[in-house]
């Protein structure tokens, strides 16, 4: 059965799925089941049913792929996910996109942008509720995420993100600021089950982990949703706290993301898009690798003076208590689309051949 999350959670044992349904408590609904056409031979394993992790994964067969589909079923807010500085806005948990295995949309083989030896399978959150005002009028028609890369839109930027990750990531949660059909279909289409998480009123970047909180496990890892990366990726095996450098960056390319200054691979300071910049440090990457002490930093990180949190103050106020976090060196390439021409040399590096 599918599983539309309201409360609770979705527990994995072994290589099987196993969907838990709490209780009801007390001004607290339980969760929802909703049973999809074809439920009933997929439990048999029957025609129908496609098998994903050891078992059948109920849905309705689309005839020219050959794939099940399983519509994105929306519920309401979850009162259990809270927003600290901006109560009356939370984010919220509008559906749960079941996995789906598909080919490429534009017909090839999936290709492999990133190469590391990082041995786990987390959560990738993504972020992509930013108002994305510098992209003009491409930014105001929806999310950032589903800008096209390719003049048939057959690739979106979501697509590049999440196909490079996919082999360490167990569940892509999606954070954008409506819910939008097309980024519904979009994150339906992708190599790992999802979440899409709405944020209506966007803080910043450490706000919507902070409003998250209480949903989020013990280790995960957050992507910004403009971020495309390519190449080789050096850090720990096993999950740690830390962030993404790239050495080989420019001195402008440091001043417009985020300064990283390390001894070592440890970090010792960080700056977001500092004036200057020194010969040892680094540009920091959109790519954060949390642990629950870290998580705890952005939730008690106080807005900056246009009343956001951003990941970059909770970074440096880790620092400053203590918490050791680790750096991710990138051997290759970044491009942190911002405008209309960070969107045209990220379509140059990674839009599919005809």
């Amino acid at each position: 059965m599918l599983l539309i999350h309201r409360c609770g959670q979705r527990r994995t044992h072994g290589d099987r799925l196993s969907l838990h349904q709490p209780r009801a408590r007390a001004g607290r609904p339980a969760c929802q089941r909703i049973r999809p056409a074809g439920a009933a031979r997929a439990r048999e394993g029957g025609p129908g049913a496609v098998a994903h992790r050891g078992g059948a994964v109920p849905g309705v067969l689309d005839a020219q792929r050959g794939l099940r589909h399983h519509p994105v079923q929306p519920v309401r807010p979850r009162p259990s996910v809270a927003m600290a500085e901006n109560p009356s806005l939370p984010p919220r948990l509008t559906a749960f996109a079941p996995p789906r295995r598909m080919p490429q949309r534009n017909g090839g083989e999936s290709e492999m942008l990133l190469e590391a030896d990082f041995d786990w399978r987390i959560p990738l959150v993504v972020l992509g509720a930013g108002r994305a005002r510098r992209m003009g009028a491409m930014g105001a028609r929806g999310s950032k995420v589903a800008l096209p890369l390719d003049p048939g839109k057959r690739t979106r930027l979501l697509d590049v993100l999440a196909g490079a990750w996919a082999p360490w990531a167990s569940e892509l949660w999606l954070v954008v600021r409506r819910d939008d059909p097309e980024v519904r279909e979009l994150l339906y289409a992708q190599p790992v089950p999802g979440r899409l998480i709405v944020q209506p009123e966007p803080r910043g970047t450490a706000a919507a982990l902070a409003a998250m909180a209480e949903e989020l496990p013990e280790r995960f890892l957050v992507v910004l949703g403009d971020c495309l990366l390519d190449g080789r990726i050096e850090g720990p095996r096993a999950p740690f706290p830390g962030v993404a450098v790239w050495p080989g960056a420019d001195p402008d390319s440091i001043r417009a993301n985020y300064g990283v200054r390390m001894d070592g691979d440890r970090v010792l300071e960080v700056e977001e898009k500092p004036a200057r910049t020194l010969s040892n440090w680094v540009c920091g990457l959109g790519v954060y690798f949390f642990d629950r002490t870290l998580l705890q930093t952005m939730q008690s990180l106080a807005p900056d003076a246009r009343g956001n949190c951003e990941l970059t103050d909770g970074l440096a106020k880790a620092l400053v208590s203590g918490l050791e976090l680790t750096a991710a060196r990138l051997t290759g390439r970044y491009v942190n689309i911002n405008t209309a021409a960070d969107l045209e040399r990220a379509a140059q590096w990674f839009r599919p051949s005809p």
